[in-house]
């Protein structure tokens, strides 16, 4: 593992100069602020591939091919293979072998330890194959491969520092890794501060979360559901059942015990509003027998932390059998905790077309505006449900094709039959997935197909106000407290709800950062929002900052919205929501 610099927040000074003819060897880029102009600076991890000899690998992934007659460690050997191989395939391999001596060399006399496969370093058609011990992995390469659970575990606690930490070696390591000191620059007439910018921010009001009963809740980014119970239920699920996922070779916890903390479970989502039958009544055999998976829900305990393994459950449940699934990891779920309990009812509670809670003071518009981003749309006045649309498009195609008319006719009638015959007056649209360079043809392309959608459900002049944001969560900025009253004591980092509106905000766009959630471990990562089309609030608030405040704090205040966790996210619900729909659409 090791970290680079990557082309955040350095002030740079350009002055007009004659420049004397001469090479460059170096190309960068900085970006335009408002007044200035600023290099974006940020550290990154990544894993590299170390110099080691191939017949090492294999002995480090217990490789042992035809050293041992155990048919199950000829089989662990099969899938070892098949990783490996997956992993050589992208790899550079260097062979070194003996001088020849006019002999032909042959792989059985090269080869050293019998028990090791050779390495094909051609193709499968023309094989050209090598001893594992002739063969060396060259260094330094990224490993482009998708890591482990438990190594991006230890990727996570390598790359995991503080925020004091991270804004030391940007002001003091960057400066020499990036050439900023180097006299070019001079003659060009660039001069760079070696100091973070210091920008202003603000602490927008936390908001009033409110469930069932008297349980309304003044938080700062998290919190929890004791004493309350879900704002609405969803109908009552008498269908249901679970099943819990054991490894072979681990010990396994007395199948009483598990039954056990599952009825406690169901308890308490009997006490939080959520009508369900203590008792399973049919398995999911039984259920795919009769033809109705429809309202059937399965919960699945996991032995581990494994993307492959919950992957695999998600993919049988939606796509081949088309029942509601809700996992949990065994370890965790044997708790009994509350919290637990109460994290995993959100999630049910959901999926059952119920809303867990309501963020009071929310503005005006949100009652009756469905917010929309890759076809996610909500589809009551609470934001409580938001029912999702996928569909295909090309390899590489950001930009939304032809279906989108159609697609987003069908969430305005969605909303239409939810709310009794009305079709919503205000349409705020998140749109996730577009970089800055192709801003202009959300615009062009993609709202002149929102409009059409509109106009086939709309009477004339009667169509809805519109309002087109751009949300990014993958960007390099990062922002620092100045001092320890804007700091949160926990993690060092800038206190959540804290926007940034100025100084490296663009002028010619309206933009902001908000960090709305509260990063456990190393630096927050803020989300960048942008606004391309404000049909809505110029109207009610006018343009300037009256707008702008209204627009953070409607913003900040959905990110307190989703409903999978007691908790607010780093980007708000549409957005948040369409990723998990991506991901769970590409299993």
């Amino acid at each position: 593992m090791n970290e680079q610099f990557i082309l955040g927040l350095v002030d740079v000074q350009i002055s007009a100069k004659k420049v004397p003819s001469q090479p460059s060897e170096d190309f960068q880029s900085v970006r335009l602020g408002t007044g200035r102009t600023l290099l974006s600076v940020n550290i990154t991890h990544g894993a590299f591939k170390t110099d080691v000899r191939v017949s090492e690998l294999y002995k480090w992934s217990g490789v042992d091919v035809f050293g041992t007659g155990n048919i199950n460690a000829h089989n662990n050997a099969r899938a070892t293979l098949s990783t490996l191989s997956r992993f050589l395939a992208r790899t550079r391999v260097t062979v070194q072998f003996p001088t020849a001596d006019g002999k032909d060399v042959h792989c059985q006399e090269s080869a050293p330890d019998k028990s090791l496969p050779l390495v094909n370093l051609g193709t499968a058609n023309k094989p050209m194959f090598f001893p594992a011990e002739r063969c060396t992995i060259a260094a330094g390469r990224a490993v482009s491969s998708k890591l482990t659970g438990d190594e991006t575990t230890a990727m996570l606690d390598f790359a995991c520092r503080s925020p004091s930490a991270n804004a030391i070696s940007l002001e003091r390591g960057c400066v020499a890794a990036l050439g900023l000191d180097e006299p070019i620059l001079g003659v060009f007439g660039i001069t760079i501060d070696k100091r973070l910018l210091t920008v202003p921010a603000r602490e927008l009001p936390a908001p009033m979360v409110t469930y069932a009963g008297p349980k309304n809740l003044q938080c700062r980014s998290s919190w929890n559901i004791s004493g309350g119970k879900f704002v609405k239920a969803g109908p009552r699920i008498s269908n249901w059942n679970w099943v819990r996922i054991a490894e072979v070779d681990n010990p396994r916890t007395p199948i009483d015990e598990v039954a056990q903390s599952v009825q406690e479970f169901m308890q308490f989502l009997n006490t939080s509003r959520v009508a369900i039958q203590t008792q399973a009544q049919n398995t999911a055999h039984q259920i795919i027998a009769k033809g109705g998976t429809k309202g059937f829900f399965l919960l699945v305990i996991l032995p581990r932390h494994d993307t492959t393994l919950y992957g695999a459950v998600k993919s049988l449940a939606d796509v081949h059998f088309g029942f509601h699934t809700v996992c949990s990891v065994e370890k965790t779920f044997l708790k009994n905790n509350l919290q637990t309990f109460a994290n995993i009812g959100h999630k049910w509670n959901v999926k059952n077309e119920g809303t867990n809670y309501v963020v009071k003071d929310t503005i005006d518009i949100v009652t009756s505006a469905p917010s929309l981003v890759e076809m996610v749309a909500s589809v009551d006045k609470d934001l409580g449900q938001w029912p999702a649309i996928a569909w295909e498009q090309h390899s590489r195609q950001e930009m939304l094709g032809d279906e989108l008319t159609e697609k987003f006719k069908s969430r305005l009638l969605l909303w239409r039959q939810r709310n009794q015959n009305r079709l919503p007056e205000f349409v705020i649209i998140y749109r996730d997935g577009v970089s800055e360079g192709q801003s202009t043809q959300v615009l062009t392309t993609e709202l002149p197909m929102i409009r059409k959608a509109c106009d086939q459900l709309y009477p004339p002049k009667q169509h809805p106000r519109l309002s087109i944001i751009v949300s990014v969560k993958r960007h390099q900025t990062r922002f620092y407290p100045t001092s320890e009253v804007n700091m949160n004591q926990k993690s060092r980092n800038i206190k959540n709800s804290t926007v940034v509106d100025r100084g490296v905000t663009q002028a010619r766009c309206w933009d902001f950062f908000l960090t709305a959630h509260t990063a456990l471990k190393g630096t927050a990562r803020p989300a960048h929002y942008t606004v391309l089309l404000n049909e809505i609030l110029r109207e009610k608030y006018g343009v300037g900052d009256s707008a702008a405040v209204h627009l953070e704090k409607l913003t900040h205040n959905l990110c307190y919205l989703f409903g999978r966790a007691t908790k607010a996210v780093s980007i708000c619900p549409p957005a948040y929501y369409g990723d998990i729909l991506c991901e769970r659409a590409r299993v």
